[in-house]
Parts: C-alpha cells; structure tokens; sequence
C-alpha cells in the first residue's frame, strides 16, 4: 500500500494555514481514490459561537456545486434529444422573460454564463421566484458577448430541468447522477 503521510502532511499544513490567513472559520476535506475514502481531516470550527470543531460529519451548504449536477443533467438531456442548447429558454419556460434589445437567451447562454444577466433577486429556496423577477431586470449586454457569473441563470436552468423532466432538481440530480454512482 502506498503511504501518503507526507502527503497528508503537506495538505494538512496548507489547509491550517489557508485556515488562519483567509479568516475561514472551518473547513472538511475527503481524500479519496478509485475506490475508497483514505482520509478526512478537518480544521476550524463549523460553529464560533459555540466554538464546536469541523468534523467528518459537519454539513456544509453546497453553493455553487450544484451547478455541476444541474449541467450534467441538461447535457444528458441533450445527448437524450429531449433538450436544444441553441433554443430558446422560452422554448422551455414560456413565461420566461428578461428585459432586453438583444436575440433570445438560450440554454447554452445560461450554461457558460454568457446570458447577459447581471443582477437580479436571489431570495428563495426554489428558485421559480428568482427567476419570474427577472422581468424586472434587463440584459446587460447581447447574450454570449460577455462572461458574466449568474446563480440566476443556474436557477432558471433548475426550473428548466424541473419542467423539461417533470421531477424535482434534487430528483433529477438523484437519479441520474448519484445513484448510477
């Protein structure tokens, strides 16, 4: 078997100092290989308050690791021939709208972030508010000009996927990535 302690070790030191420099107040990180899981190590606090240690079973919020499975899912769609990345959202979402003078947004534009959607709302859970309140926002700049970051245009291809396949995103991700996994 190989041994990775020194490996271990450079990590762990890395991950301590990161840690105290950026002001992180905890972190968990799972090294695996093909096959198994050969080590967690943790660092910090998941709560300051309380000052209660990181652990192995420490949940933490997903955030943008999200945006993977929601893609996963549409190219699969996609390669399935139930989905068009040069259409439309509209073609999708038909309620969909953002103000804007510019050629429709399409799904490939919301998948590389090249929407043109800037701002707008990110309150809800769900994200089929955030999405309908982007009527109230306009397009920055023609779709697939310029790179711009969008959780709403994750969102919108959240309720996307949801209508397309009639499940829910966790469903979706459930069955078509994680348990063929």
């Amino acid at each position: 078997m190989t041994d990775f302690s020194r490996a271990f070790e450079a990590i762990d030191s890395f991950a301590a100092r990161w840690v105290e420099e950026l002001g992180i107040p905890g972190l968990a990180i799972a090294i695996t290989d093909r096959e198994k899981l050969l080590r967690v190590a943790s660092f910090g606090y998941a709560d300051l308050a309380s000052r209660a240690p990181v652990t192995a079973d420490t949940l933490f919020e997903i955030g943008s690791l999200g945006k993977p499975f929601t893609s996963m899912s549409l190219l699969q769609l996609r390669e399935e021939g139930r989905l068009d990345l040069e259409a439309p959202v509209t073609e999708y979402l038909p309620w969909f709208r953002v103000k804007s003078k510019h050629a429709p947004i399409t799904v490939h534009h919301l998948l590389n972030h090249t929407a043109g959607i800037i701002r707008g709302t990110d309150l809800a859970p769900h994200g089929l508010y955030d999405v309908w309140a982007l009527r109230q926002s306009a397009t920055s700049a023609p779709p697939g000009e310029f790179f711009w970051y969008s959780n709403l245009g994750y969102k919108t291809l959240g309720v996307l996927l949801e209508r397309v396949t009639g499940q829910s995103l966790g469903e979706v991700v459930q069955s078509r990535i994680l348990d063929p996994l």
